[in-house]
């Protein structure tokens, strides 16, 4: 320990001494190099929490990354809460992109000084799938049929899986996983999912025509986006503003028409009206 008194000293002469301190900072330099820091927890996205060893609650630390750029530092403990103080060994690291290779160090301080910043500790952030295109989605027999690209390849966390929404009449969006199911084998082999146009076909499992509200002539919209084993895409497709616009089955026709000059000792010719726009359904018969 570094000992030491002082007095003060005016025309009319010296004061008298102090007494002596009985804390203050030991013979010594300044804290001693952080020899380790590294990530703790789960693969981060956005943010990560680093921990270093520590067993001394009123230590304050500083970590440092990108380089030392000052606009992204963090000083540890964070304020004098004490919460906070039971962690201090470890902070977290927030405002992080994805897929983003990131360098950190940390340094100790305390009232002899700062020590030296640790090795360099790098750390690569998650990687979620990226945005897809829009949707394409058409009729195909008495379905809709919805198909999307693939998403950019990403050899360590590839696609594992899709979610698919649909947008109600009154804007609101839903998943229909019984037609639509993001994790199905086969859904993600082919980036396809089919759903019954009508309620007549769908054999009670729910239709565009039931589950969306939607009417003859409005447009089918669909979201996708892909999930892998770190996160789901922060973004699902644009929604298509082109494509299948919801149809229905022809209304009644009226009566065929066969007159007798109509008829011949072979055949019979039966005259009808045919139906156009609305009439079939808002499709061409």
């Amino acid at each position: 320990m570094i000992y030491a008194r002082g007095r003060a000293y005016n025309q009319a002469g010296w004061s008298p001494i102090s007494i002596s301190n009985v804390g203050g900072c030991t013979v010594r330099g300044k804290p001693v190099t952080m020899t380790i820091l590294e990530k703790l927890g789960l693969p981060a996205v956005r943010s990560l929490d680093l921990t270093w060893p520590n067993n001394d609650k009123d230590a304050k630390f500083e970590i440092v990354w990108d380089k030392g750029d000052p606009t992204k530092r963090v000083e540890w403990p964070l304020s004098e809460n004490d919460r906070e103080r039971q962690y201090a060994d470890r902070a977290a690291v927030l405002g992080l992109e994805e897929g983003k290779e990131y360098r950190f160090r940390i340094r100790r301080k305390d009232i002899c000084g700062t020590g030296d910043y640790s090795p360099i500790f790098t750390f690569t952030t998650a990687a979620c799938p990226n945005r897809l295109n829009v949707a394409a989605v058409k009729l195909v027999g008495t379905n809709v049929e919805v198909t999307w690209d693939a998403p950019d390849a990403n050899a360590s966390a590839p696609v594992l899986g899709y979610q698919v929404v649909f947008k109600k009449k009154n804007g609101s969006w839903f998943e229909f996983e019984k037609a639509c199911f993001g994790k199905d084998p086969q859904v993600i082999k082919n980036r396809k999912c089919v759903i019954p146009m009508l309620d007549e076909v769908s054999n009670g499992n729910g239709s565009i025509q039931s589950l969306t509200g939607l009417v003859q002539g409005d447009l089918i919209q669909v979201m996708v986006r892909g999930f892998n084993k770190h996160c789901r895409s922060n973004q699902f497709s644009p929604e298509n503003t082109t494509g299948q616009n919801v149809v229905g089955c022809p209304r009644a026709m009226a009566t065929p028409t066969a007159n007798d000059s109509d008829i011949t000792r072979t055949s019979i010719n039966v005259n009808w009206q045919s139906l156009a726009g609305t009439d079939a359904g808002g499709m061409g018969l």
